[in-house]
This record gives C-alpha cells, structure tokens and sequence, in this order.
C-alpha cells in the first residue's frame, strides 16, 4: 500500500521537520495508514481533513522541552499546559502549510 497520497507529499515535506520528536515521524505514518483504513468505513467522513489532520496533529511537540515531553500526555501528565500549548504550536505550524491545503482542496473534483 502506498503510504502517501500523491497530493500530500509537499504537505508531508513540510510537516517531517517538526515530527523528529519521539520517532513521530514513523507514528504519523503508521496513523495515516490507518485512518486511510478507517475511511473506508465512514463514506461521510471528510477525507482530506482526516488524512491531512492525522499528518499534522503532532507538529506542536517540535516546540515542546524535550525532556518533558514524555511528561506531558498520557494519564500521568505532569504538565497538562504543555499538553495544550503542543496543540496551540501544531495549529501554527499547520497554518504554514495551509497555503498548500487550500491549493490541495481547489484542485480536488468536485
């Protein structure tokens, strides 16, 4: 199975540098693959935003302490405002990538 869409490789480019963290860049694939999966079964559900979602959703750690990550998630969280700020980080970062989503859904058939 082809791990990429074609048309998320440039996403995918940008996204890499800010998933060396913790081997996400091999989770966030291993997770692609698997919503691909789950789309399947769920022909109401927005592809593009779930696939390209799952790409981006772990961007924020690359701004986290990485000594405190592994603190940072999980039912032990020591430090649930890290929790949130990796969220706030990875809306930023994928705000960078959205000039290639909004080129990505225009050239989507309708």
């Amino acid at each position: 199975m082809e791990i990429l869409q074609e048309n998320h490789v440039a996403i995918w480019e940008d996204a890499k540098k800010f998933l060396t963290i913790r081997d996400n860049d091999v989770h966030t694939l291993h997770s692609y693959q698997l919503v691909k999966l789950l789309l399947d079964w769920n022909a109401d559900a927005d592809k593009e935003v779930c696939l390209l979602a799952m790409m981006l959703h772990d961007t924020g750690w690359s701004k986290i302490p990485e000594d405190k990550i592994l603190k940072a998630f999980g039912p032990n969280n020591q430090y649930p405002e890290l929790t949130r700020a990796h969220e706030v980080y990875g809306m930023e970062i994928a705000s960078g990538s959205w000039k290639n989503m909004v080129t990505l859904r225009d050239s989507l058939p309708k």
